[in-house]
């Protein structure tokens, strides 16, 4: 398995938990400020389940990579956009063809998805 690979993975999610967080509370937007409320503490659960399952299944310690702000858009719909494209293509490499990986990986997607949709909303 391509522990260098779940170890970015997971680094982007914790940076999408900080860095939505963030912008939670700063947003002057309800609509915003609620969305970004339900991503960031989805976000937070489903990346520790994924961590975990993941370490359960290869008996290993994932090393999470450090992802810095600047990697990403300054506005947090791009932000969010952007890693959601990111992830989606890392897919392969984090759970290659493990069933349950697999569809814990999906659920991270679809939050990511529905968020982007929600912040669509005024």
């Amino acid at each position: 398995m391509a522990a260098k690979d779940a170890g970015k993975f997971i680094g982007i999610l914790f940076l999408a938990r900080d860095i939505s967080h963030r912008a939670h509370l700063a947003t002057t937007s309800y609509a915003q400020h609620i969305t970004l409320g339900n991503f960031y503490e989805a976000i937070t659960d489903l990346t520790d389940e994924f961590t975990e399952s993941y370490q359960g299944e290869f008996g290993e310690r994932v090393v999470i990579q450090y992802m810095e702000t600047e990697d990403f858009d300054s506005d947090i719909v791009n932000a969010l956009e952007q890693q959601r494209v990111l992830i989606g293509s890392m897919r392969a490499s984090v759970v290659e063809d493990n069933q349950a990986l697999s569809s814990l990986y999906d659920g991270i997607l679809n939050q990511y998805q529905r968020t982007a949709f929600l912040l669509t909303l005024k």
